[in-house]
């Protein structure tokens, strides 16, 4: 995978001067918070419903 795509929430962030890391992982239809609990390791109320999917 590549870099992840800079979206509005990452540049505000960043011009926010807030700390964040990003995740990258293949998307998987209809999954939804499960497979981002799964990828990052966390329990999927941990998972912000966002996501940016790049195809």
């Amino acid at each position: 995978m590549s870099k992840a795509p800079s979206t509005n929430a990452t540049r505000l962030l960043k011009q926010a001067g807030v700390a964040y890391t990003e995740h990258l992982y293949r998307y998987e239809e209809h999954c939804g918070t499960a497979v981002s609990a799964r990828e990052l390791g966390v329990g999927e109320h941990a998972v912000c419903p966002v996501t940016e999917a790049q195809t």
